[in-house]
């Protein structure tokens, strides 16, 4: 074969290489398997995102503040607290109240006062709550008030705030954060005023009810026991009397 027959056969090889690469190139009709990744089929329809729902716009407020978010919307909220002139009225379901009951602060007794604002003798006997408080509090003596008044009834808990401010109660107040008939059998009472004694560890020593009509306690009786307590004396006995038992709701 001639010079020039070789050059023309080496040339048409190479023309054939450079034909079937595909490199940089594309035909009319490109196999799908070889298709660029960039590249879209037409005849595909595109899959839409999920559509996502917006956050919830949190209002503007004063930098460094922080702005709530209340995840209980249309209950009541049982944690707060309602505070007017330095006392304090706190919502406190069962286990938080036997937990109040056991004394803080190196206290040696708590003595709970059971009450409530639609009871008139509650109201009346308060100021010896107040007095106790003020007299025996420097001697060991922890004092707590116990409404149980509606929590979910907001003019209840704002008469019973007002009350105590009236009364000057700087000592820890509860209001029971139970369903009111609950709250009075967890007692196991079935009218108030009532008076409960507890020790150190929160055990209740003594009790002053209206359950029996016969032996309606006083809070001279009270006081007397607690003086016991306080000297370390034995819990003193009452006799018991006629009184009718004392009104209640």
């Amino acid at each position: 074969m001639s010079l020039k027959s070789n050059f023309l056969t080496s040339l048409g090889i190479l023309f054939g290489i450079i034909a079937t690469s595909g490199c940089g190139g594309s035909s009319d009709q490109p196999s799908s398997t070889n298709k660029p990744a960039s590249v879209v089929d037409k005849n595909v329809e595109p899959v839409k995102a999920p559509e996502v729902a917006p956050l919830p716009v949190v209002a503007e407020s004063k930098p460094g503040a922080v702005v709530p978010i209340d995840l209980g919307a249309g209950r009541p909220a049982a944690s707060a607290k309602t505070s007017t002139e330095g006392v304090t009225l706190v919502p406190a379901n069962w286990a938080e109240y036997v937990k109040h009951v056991v004394p803080e602060g190196g206290k040696k007794f708590t003595l709970v006062d059971a009450w409530a604002t639609w009871c008139a003798p509650c109201k009346e006997n308060f100021p010896h709550v107040v007095e106790m408080h003020e007299k025996y509090a420097s001697k060991g003596l922890q004092v707590i008030s116990l409404s149980m008044d509606d929590l979910s009834d907001s003019k209840a808990v704002k008469e019973a705030t007002e009350f105590l401010v009236s009364k000057k109660a700087v000592f820890k107040n509860l209001i029971m954060n139970e369903a009111q008939d609950v709250a009075f059998d967890k007692l196991a009472i079935s009218a108030i005023p009532s008076v409960f004694i507890f020790d150190s560890t929160g055990k209740e020593i003594r009790r002053f009810t209206l359950e029996d009509p016969n032996n309606q306690f006083t809070y001279a009786q009270v006081e007397a026991t607690i003086e016991a307590l306080l000297a370390g004396k034995p819990l003193p006995e009452f006799k018991k009397d006629s009184k009718p038992a004392e009104k209640t709701k």
